[in-house]
C-alpha cells in the first residue's frame, strides 16, 4: 500500500478530477494489487501506533462538541469550501484525524454508539418511530394506538458519562437534537441534562449559553466532562437568496436535479427574506451546498465562542478537547440528500479534531477510525477505568487488546432496514445491502439487491464511491475479497450483542419536535 501522505496525494487528485469532470471513473487497480491475495486485500486496519504519550495532566478534564449533520470533506481543515476558520486553527494546534467514520448514518444510533462503544448490533438502539420500533416494552403510561414507539439505550449497558461520574468527575449535557431525550436514556450519566433546546431551530448561541452557565458552576479544580451538541449543520442550514443567486454565475449543476433537491431548494428559499419566486437559474444544487456551508459557519462561529471561554478558565492546560459529528450528509451526489438511508460516505465520513494536553501532537493522523473508538481513548486519557462492555480500541495504547475489537470499520443502522451494513479496512469498503440501492427518487430497488446485495469500493482511489468493482463481470479476486469481508461483517455482530431491547412510546412533546425535523412524515 501506498505511504499515507502518498494516498492523500491519491485521494486529492482523484477527488479534483472527479470535481472537474475530467475523470469517469477511478485509475484500475495497479499490477501489485492485482498480484496480491484476496486475504491481503482484506487485512485488517492496523493499530494507531501515530500518537504517543508525553504526560498526561493528572487530573485532566473532558469537553466532547457534536456538530450534527457534518460532513468532513466540507470543511477548510480537510481542503473543503466552508468558511471554518476556528475549527481549521483548533486542527491546526492539535489532532487532525483524516480518516474517522460513523458507525450509523443517522443521530440516534450514532450517539448510542459513542456512548457505549458499541456498534448499533450491540447496542440495540437502531429503530426509528416513523416506521415502528423492533423491540419489545411496556408503553409507560401512554396511549401505544395514538404514537409510535422508539427504542430506549437500556441500563445494562454503562456509558461514557456514567464511566466518568463513578470516577469523581461532574458530568453534562447541552444538547439540542430531540433524538438525544433523556427519556430513552441519553441522560445516563449526565448529574444536568439540558434538552430544553431540542429542536431543528435550536439557537446555536442559546445551547453556546446554556453550556457556559453550567461551566461557570464548576469550580477551579474539580474536574469535569462535558458534552454540547449543535443543530446548525443540520437541514435546513440556511437560508438562500437572490444574492446567491447571482453568486453562482452560469456554472453547471455538479449533480442531478431531482424532485426531493427541488424540495429542499423550495425549503430554503422560504426560509430567507426573498418575496421573490425563486427563479428557475436558482434551482442548483450549488445552492444547497451554499446554504449547507452557511450552517457550517454557524457552527463554527459558536465553537470559537467555546473555546474562548474555555481557554479563559485556570484548568484549561489540563483541559481535553474533541469536535466530531454524529453523522455526515448526503448533498445529492446520487440524487439523494440528508442522512440514515444508506452507508455511503457522504453519510459516514465525519470530522475528528482533538486537543490532548500531554500528548505529542503529529498534527494528523492517518489511522482509520471510528465513533466506538472515542470513548476507551477518552477513559484513556483521563485515567478513568473503562467498562468492560466497551469493544473500541484505545488509540493513544494500541497495545491493549479488549479481545473485542474488530479490525475494521462498521457502519449500521439504516433507517428501516436494518439488514444494511458496511465493513471497510484502510482501502477497500464492502457495502452489504439486501433490501436495495437507493434510487433517485428515493425508493429501494429491491429486486437488485436480491440478485446482487452487496456493492465494493477502493475508497483511497475512489472516495466518493463512484465505481463498484463488483459490477459487471468482477475479477475473482474481487469476488474473493467480497466474501472476505462479508465473513468478517458476520464475525462482527456475534463480538458483542445487544442485551434484550426496549421500547417506549414517543411522548407528545418529542413526536412534535422530531415532526419539524421532517422524521415522522409519511
Amino acid at each position: 500500500m501506498l505511504p499515507r501522505h502518498a494516498r492523500t496525494f491519491a485521494v486529492l487528485v482523484t477527488a479534483w478530477a472527479f470535481a472537474c469532470g475530467e475523470a469517469e471513473t477511478p485509475p484500475e487497480m495497479t499490477q501489485l494489487e492485482e498480484a496480491a491475495s484476496a486475504e491481503t486485500l482484506a487485512a485488517e486496519i492496523d493499530a494507531c501506533d501515530e500518537l504517543r504519550i508525553e504526560a498526561l495532566p493528572e487530573a485532566a478534564n473532558l469537553v466532547l462538541v457534536v456538530s450534527d449533520t457534518t460532513r468532513r470533506d466540507r470543511f477548510g481543515a480537510y481542503g473543503g469550501p466552508a468558511d471554518t476558520p476556528r475549527f481549521d486553527a483548533f486542527a491546526e494546534a492539535g489532532l487532525l484525524f483524516e480518516d474517522a467514520s460513523s458507525n450509523a448514518p443517522w443521530t440516534k444510533p450514532a450517539m448510542a454508539s459513542l456512548l457505549t462503544s458499541r456498534l448499533p448490533s450491540g447496542h440495540g438502539v437502531v429503530a426509528h418511530p416513523r416506521f415502528g420500533a423492533t423491540a419489545d416494552g411496556r408503553a409507560e403510561g401512554l396511549d401505544p394506538r395514538a404514537l409510535g414507539r422508539e427504542d430506549v439505550l437500556v441500563e445494562e449497558l454503562e456509558t461514557l458519562p456514567e464511566a466518568m461520574r463513578r470516577a469523581g468527575l461532574r458530568t453534562a449535557a447541552i444538547v439540542s437534537n430531540p433524538w438525544m431525550a433523556g427519556a430513552i436514556g441519553f441522560d445516563q450519566g449526565f448529574d444536568h441534562f439540558d434538552d430544553d433546546a431540542a429542536s431543528w431551530d435550536a439557537p446555536s448561541d442559546a445551547v453556546t449559553a446554556a453550556a457556559l452557565d453550567w461551566l461557570a458552576e464548576v469550580r477551579e479544580g474539580e474536574r469535569f466532562f462535558l458534552y454540547v451538541h449543535y443543530m446548525s449543520a443540520h437541514m435546513p442550514y440556511g437560508p438562500i437568496d437572490m444574492d446567491d443567486v447571482a453568486a453562482l454565475g452560469g456554472d453547471a449543476d455538479p449533480h442531478p436535479l431531482t424532485p426531493e433537491a427541488h424540495t429542499y431548494l423550495e425549503r430554503l428559499w422560504s426560509l430567507g427574506d426573498e418575496t421573490r419566486p425563486m427563479p428557475l437559474r436558482a434551482r442548483s444544487v450549488r445552492l444547497i451546498e451554499v446554504a449547507y456551508d452557511r450552517g457550517l459557519n454557524a457552527f463554527d462561529t459558536e465553537l470559537g465562542a467555546l473555546l474562548d471561554a474555555l481557554k479563559a478558565r485556570g484548568d484549561w492546560s489540563h483541559t481535553a478537547v474533541a469536535v466530531t459529528s454524529d453523522h455526515g450528509e448526503a448533498l445529492f451526489e446520487r440524487g439523494i440528500g440528508g442522512h440514515g438511508r444508506s452507508l455511503h460516505e457522504d453519510q459516514l465520513s465525519i470530522p475528528l479534531a482533538v486537543r490532548l494536553p500531554g500528548v505529542a501532537m503529529p498534527r494528523s493522523v492517518g489511522c482509520p477510525t471510528s465513533l466506538i473508538d472515542l470513548a476507551p481513548t477518552f477513559c484513556g486519557f483521563l485515567g478513568v477505568p473503562c467498562p468492560t462492555s466497551f469493544t473500541g480500541s484505545n488509540l493513544l495504547a494500541p497495545e491493549i487488546d479488549t479481545g473485542l475489537r474488530s479490525g475494521f470499520l462498521v457502519s449500521e443502522a439504516v433507517m428501516n432496514v436494518e439488514g444494511h451494513r458496511s465493513i471497510r479496512n484502510a482501502r477497500y469498503k464492502l457495502i452489504h445491502r439486501p433490501g436495495g440501492p437507493l434510487r433517485p427518487d428515493g425508493t429501494r430497488d429491491a429486486a437488485l439487491g436480491a440478485s446482487r446485495s452487496d456493492e465494493l469500493y477502493d475508497v483511497i482511489v475512489d472516495p466518493f464511491e463512484r465505481r463498484d468493482l463488483l459490477d459487471g463481470q468482477p475479477p475473482v479476486q474481487m469476488l474473493d475479497l467480497r466474501d472476505r469481508l462479508r465473513a468478517a461483517l458476520d464475525a462482527s455482530t456475534q463480538l458483542a450483542p445487544a442485551p434484550r431491547r426496549r421500547s417506549r412510546v414517543i411522548d407528545p412533546q418529542r413526536r412534535e419536535r422530531l415532526e419539524a425535523l421532517g422524521y415522522l412524515h409519511d
